[in-house]
């Protein structure tokens, strides 16, 4: 299997096996990871990429957030934060905002059968924005000072690559 699973998992009726524990019944947690292990087997899973048109391209297997465009859009902040644990896909889900907003973005078909694509409102946007994607997953330091050196480096080169936007500020 390739291409995109839609998902929804619901947890509400796995039950504790006692009162006094949240753990699930031990034959119950067996029968979901067999099921997780049936469901998955063929699946071409992109373990740790980050890039989204990247994994569409390769046809890779994606889990569709894309919603998520929706819920931002709708949301109508200027400044959003994903306060998220490590390895929980925040790079992967700025990757695919940048391709779905960027106005330097070659996205038109990377979006087609996922679910952002079932709301013409929320395309729209597509390809209408400038995008600045910083991510400080390369800022990674043994120490403060280094640490800052690396981030003045990403934003230098940010700086650069993005040099045309500066008669706009």
């Amino acid at each position: 299997y390739q291409g995109t699973i839609h998902c929804r998992i619901d947890v509400q009726d796995s039950k504790p096996h006692n009162a006094s524990s949240p753990l699930l019944d031990y034959n119950r947690a067996l029968s979901i990871l067999r099921w997780g292990i049936e469901m998955t087997s063929g699946v071409n899973f992109a373990i740790g990429a980050d890039n989204f048109a990247d994994i569409i391209n390769n046809k890779n297997t994606y889990i569709d957030k894309t919603l998520l465009v929706r819920d931002l859009v709708l949301d109508g902040s200027h400044i959003i934060l994903f306060p998220r644990p490590r390895r929980f896909g925040k790079t992967l889900n700025m990757s695919m905002l940048k391709c779905l907003f960027g106005v330097r973005e070659k996205s038109k078909d990377l979006f087609q059968g996922l679910a952002i694509s079932q709301h013409p409102e929320m395309m729209t946007h597509q390809g209408k924005y400038p995008v600045i994607f910083l991510s400080l997953k390369e800022a990674k330091a043994n120490n403060f000072l280094s640490g800052m050196g690396r981030i003045a480096i990403l934003l230098q080169k940010l700086f650069l690559q993005h040099e045309d936007l500066r008669p706009q500020l």
